[in-house]
């Protein structure tokens, strides 16, 4: 194959013929050694190649750097496992790292209410259960009272005095009268004086009543000496709603009741009598 080269002193034709000698390929060595003519061009075209400048290398400077996985943005080392949203400053705000955190954000909320939800729960079990627990014991409580309760045991209220001397000897022991103290400090009342007036009202009628003052004035007998008394003041201690009134209180009670027994009992014995006409 012959190469034309032309000696023109014009620059435009020697860098058209340059371009085209940089085109082609090596020549074969052994030709370099038969001609020397084209020992000669394939330097010069050497030369040329040369001089064309080379693509500037790619650096670091040119391409942000990414740090490792395993270290943040301050070169920190972080755990196995902990996502790289907090410390990649350039992929922080697009929307796959964005959403990483969005998402991860969301889990750390739904589990701290969930967290707060079993605490919840935690505590109203427990409520329950010692509610259920109060429950029992109080029917617990409710049936032995019932099963043991004093006007199980006697005829009441008391309407002759035998029936009264039965409460006082069964009051006498000391077991009996704690259970009907227990028993009757439940009564409840809208006030004070229904309190006492119910507790009494229970033991003895207005006819029995009729026979009794507080201390024993106008040659009747003494209620305060009788372990009914006794029973009546124990209770209110027992009762959480008149548990701090004084004994003065209680015992004005019960004399107010006891004077108007006389009343009461001429009342009901005249309705009777109207009942039978």
């Amino acid at each position: 194959m012959k190469r034309v080269l032309s000696s023109s002193d014009d620059d435009s034709d020697e860098r058209v013929v340059n371009s085209r000698v940089s085109c082609l390929p090596m020549p074969p060595k052994k030709n370099a050694r038969k001609n020397g003519s084209d020992t000669n061009v394939c330097n010069h075209v050497n030369d040329e190649v040369e001089e064309v400048d080379a693509p500037r290398p790619i650096t670091n400077i040119d391409t942000p750097q990414r740090p490792p996985k395993d270290q943040n943005k301050n070169g920190n080392t972080l755990g196995a496992g902990v996502s790289d949203v907090n410390y990649c400053e350039e992929c922080s705000l697009c929307p796959r790292h964005r959403q990483r955190g969005n998402d991860a954000e969301a889990g750390l909320k739904m589990q701290k209410e969930i967290l707060r939800q079993q605490r919840l729960i935690k505590g109203m079990i427990m409520d329950v259960v010692e509610e259920l627990h109060s429950i029992k014991n109080k029917n617990n409580s409710t049936t032995e009272v019932t099963t043991n309760s004093i006007f199980s045991q006697l005829t009441l209220p008391a309407n002759d005095p035998n029936d009264l001397v039965a409460l006082e000897d069964y009051l006498s022991e000391e077991s009996n009268f704690k259970a009907a103290v227990h028993e009757m400090s439940n009564v409840g009342g809208n006030n004070l004086y229904e309190f006492a007036k119910r507790i009494v009202s229970s033991f003895m009628t207005d006819k029995i009543a009729t026979n009794y003052t507080y201390y024993g004035l106008r040659n009747k007998q003494n209620f305060s000496k009788l372990r009914l008394c006794a029973l009546i003041l124990d209770a209110r201690k027992m009762n959480k709603q008149f548990g701090n009134a004084s004994v003065k209180e209680v015992e004005e009670c019960v004399m107010k009741w006891l004077r108007r027994s006389k009343e009461r009992s001429e009342f009901k014995l005249k309705k009777n009598n109207m009942n039978d006409m």
